[in-house]
């Protein structure tokens, strides 16, 4: 199930008789939430073939974070999130931080701004992918 919540721009604004006044409605909604995903260093491809990902040291993730798709208007973002410490709580208490963020800006007429830009599967495995 999406969460969809919208918002302006602009922020508040009075009624105005005045038609150049537009206030432009941003609609956000979350279309995936997958509470945990590993990131990886990922070293720099040997050949031209594509990312390996048995070349990443699967067994020691760089981080475990959740991670959440969102839709803003035509852009889309992933957001990996991860957990830090509680500053002032008790031990053991953590909080959510971003980790890493995606940006996706789609555009079907350029080849170079196509999801495949952004998120490149890798050639060994159906379970990685590559996001820039």
């Amino acid at each position: 199930m999406s969460d969809t919540t919208a918002g302006t721009t602009d922020g508040p604004t009075a009624p105005s008789s005045n038609d150049d006044d537009d206030v432009r409605v941003v609609l956000e909604s979350t279309l995936l939430t997958c509470p945990e995903v590993f990131v990886y260093r990922i070293p720099p491809m040997m050949t031209s073939g594509g990312h390996r990902a048995e070349d990443w040291n699967l067994a020691s993730p760089l981080e475990t974070c959740s991670l959440v798709v969102k839709r803003v208007d035509s852009a889309c973002f992933l957001d990996l999130m991860s957990e830090k410490p509680k500053p002032d709580g008790p031990p053991g208490a953590t909080e959510p931080h971003l980790f890493a963020k995606c940006h996706i800006a789609l555009d079907f007429d350029d080849e170079t701004k196509k999801i495949e830009h952004w998120v490149e599967a890798v050639v060994d495995s159906s379970r990685y992918s590559v996001i820039r």
